[in-house]
């Protein structure tokens, strides 16, 4: 059985950046992996209303898809098929 020797890790924070850039540490910038949890701070980073200014425009909709979901099943239904002997 072979051993290794630890590999050596550093973890490293910047505190404050210098004059200029470093390569490949400073220069880019990566995007947020993970979003706002909290109610308030998602409405902020989406840049949307409060719940109760929504809520007219949801039931809006949600009355709209009722109306069109009842025209389309207001239309007659062919339960089965007659056959003339």
């Amino acid at each position: 059985m072979h051993h290794r020797p630890p590999t050596p890790v550093l973890s490293l924070v910047i505190v404050k950046q210098g004059e200029s850039e470093i390569p490949g540490l400073t220069d880019t910038i990566f995007p947020k992996r993970l979003g706002p949890k909290r109610a308030t701070k998602i409405r902020k980073f989406f840049n949307l209303k409060h719940q109760k200014e929504q809520k007219a425009e949801f039931d809006a909709d949600i009355a709209k898809r009722v109306a069109e979901k009842k025209a389309k099943a207001a239309a007659v239904k062919v339960s089965h098929k007659a056959t003339t002997a």
